[in-house]
């Protein structure tokens, strides 16, 4: 199984207008201003909305995570680059749901029991809490890790690290990072102040 990644047939011109009226918004007002210049941002804009751009990211980040991803701790997809253009992206499927909607659903436990029950299922309910609990702290620390390695030994960071880019799979327990288009890194002056 495959995803597939279509650019929108406007996206370019349409974010870069956008971005025009930013810019042009923030140059007339005397209290809005933007971290970098227009130029710097326009780069970041292209870059994410080029596939190419996406697939290297993606495979960078298997390579620099290959031993987390040999001892099934984490999953990025495998890209095809017989089919990339910086309008497609071919990727493999991965499994799963947002690990917000899942670690949101945590709460709800069981709440509708018949009287007989009630024990019974308070027991399971409590064994199932935590379970559940155990699988939160377990996905909480694996992307702790996750970005603290990004951050500090691999100097690659996932830009747009949210719940929703963030895959967990209940039948095997994998987590799978997705949407790499926007990578950040740090100047090597600022990366040698974490040593």
């Amino acid at each position: 199984d495959v995803a597939v990644k279509v650019q929108h047939p406007y996206v370019l011109e349409e974010t870069f207008f956008d971005a025009d009226l930013l810019f042009h918004i923030v140059n007339l007002s005397e209290k809005l201003t933007v971290p970098m210049k227009k130029e710097d941002f326009l780069q970041v804009l292209q870059r994410q909305t080029n596939f190419e751009w996406e697939a290297y990211n993606l495979r960078k980040f298997a390579y620099n995570f290959s031993r987390e991803i040999s001892q099934g701790e984490v999953k990025f997809p495998d890209v095809s680059l017989d089919l990339l253009s910086p309008e497609v992206l071919v990727e493999s499927w991965a499994n799963g749901f947002s690990v917000g909607k899942f670690l949101s659903s945590l709460d709800k436990g069981i709440t509708d029991v018949s009287s007989g029950l009630k024990n019974t299922a308070k027991q399971l309910g409590e064994t199932m809490t935590e379970a559940l609990e155990d699988t939160k702290r377990d996905i909480a620390r694996t992307i702790f890790n996750l970005n603290i390695k990004m951050f500090l030994r691999d100097n690659l960071i996932h830009s747009d690290m949210h719940a929703g880019n963030i895959l967990f799979s209940e039948e095997t327990g994998d987590l799978t990072v997705l949407d790499a288009g926007q990578t950040a890194s740090l100047r090597p002056d600022v990366q040698n102040r974490f040593g």
